[in-house]
């Protein structure tokens, strides 16, 4: 499972073979952006576990 780059804007996170597993996900942060790195760095670790029980 191949993971986003943190970078600004929106990233594509496929965690599974189908289409219909992929996720997209924008943050838009405010001043300095830590929040929000920490917001996607936390959704990605959930992703992770969730793809891991499902056995993708």
């Amino acid at each position: 499972m191949q993971g986003p780059d943190r970078g600004s804007g929106p990233f594509a996170f496929q965690g599974g073979a189908s289409v219909s597993e992929a996720v997209i996900v924008e943050v838009r942060a405010g001043e300095g952006g830590k929040h929000a790195k920490l917001l996607v760095g936390e959704f990605v670790r959930v992703y992770e576990k969730y793809g891991a029980r499902r056995g993708l």
